[in-house]
C-alpha cells in the first residue's frame, strides 16, 4: 500500500489539532512517540499501521479514554507495553493490533471493554490467554433480543415450537355432476375477403 509512503514529519506536529476525530497515517514514514497525540483528547479513530518509525507505549493513548473507538496499530515493531494499559479505553470497539510481538499482557485484561467487537492479535507473541478469556468478552455475545427462542433455528433434536402452516383451501365442486367441465374452445372468426 504505497499511497503514504512518501509521508513524513513528527506525529509532535499533529498535537494542536485537538478536534481531530480520525487519523490514518497508514502506512507511512511519520516518526514520533504515540505520547504527542496525548492532546487529540476528542480523537475516535487512530490507524498508524505499518508506521515503523512510530514509538511508544500503549499506556500513551490513556488520554483519549473518553473518545477512542477505532485503535489500529498493526506491524508496528517500535510499540511496546501490556494490554492491561488499554482498559481505561471503555469505548474501543475496534482493536487490530497484530504483528507487534513486543506487547505482553494477558487477554482476560480486555474483557472490562464493553463496546469491544473486533479484536485482531495475529503476531502477539507476548500476549498470553486462552480461548476461554473470551467467554468475558460481553459485546461479543448476542443480547436476548438478537436471540430469542422464536428466532433460533430448529434443530433435529429440538423442532420448532412455531405452528404448522394452515392446509390449502378445498378446491371448488365438479361443475354437471360429475367430471369438472372442459373449458370449450372458442371458435376463430374467419377473415372476410376483401372486394
Amino acid at each position: 500500500m504505497p499511497w503514504c509512503l512518501g509521508l513524513r514529519g513528527d506525529l509532535n506536529s499533529l498535537a494542536t489539532l485537538t478536534h481531530l476525530k480520525i487519523l490514518n497515517l497508514s502506512p507511512s514514514a511519520v516518526a514520533g512517540k504515540l505520547s504527542s497525540l496525548g492532546p487529540l483528547v476528542e480523537l475516535e479513530s487512530l490507524d498508524l499501521s505499518s508506521c515503523a518509525r512510530v514509538t511508544g507505549d500503549l499506556s500513551d493513548l490513556r488520554a483519549m479514554r473518553r473518545s477512542l473507538k477505532v485503535l489500529k496499530l498493526v506491524g508496528c515493531p517500535q510499540i511496546s507495553g501490556s494490554l492491561a494499559s488499554l482498559a481505561p479505553l471503555k469505548l474501543l470497539e475496534h482493536l487490530d493490533l497484530a504483528l507487534n510481538p513486543h506487547l505482553t499482557g494477558s487477554l482476560s485484561s480486555l474483557g472490562s471493554l464493553e463496546h469491544l467487537t473486533w479484536l485482531e492479535l495475529t503476531g502477539c507473541t507476548g500476549v498470553t490467554g486462552t480461548a476461554a478469556d473470551l467467554e468475558s468478552f460481553q459485546s461479543m455475545q448476542p443480547t436476548a433480543q438478537e436471540v430469542s427462542p422464536q428466532e433460533a433455528p430448529a434443530t433435529e433434536d429440538a423442532p420448532s415450537s412455531a405452528p404448522p402452516p394452515p392446509p390449502p383451501p378445498p378446491l371448488p365442486p365438479p361443475l354437471n355432476g360429475g367430471s369438472a367441465a372442459q373449458p370449450q374452445a372458442q371458435p376463430q372468426a374467419q377473415p372476410q375477403a376483401q372486394p
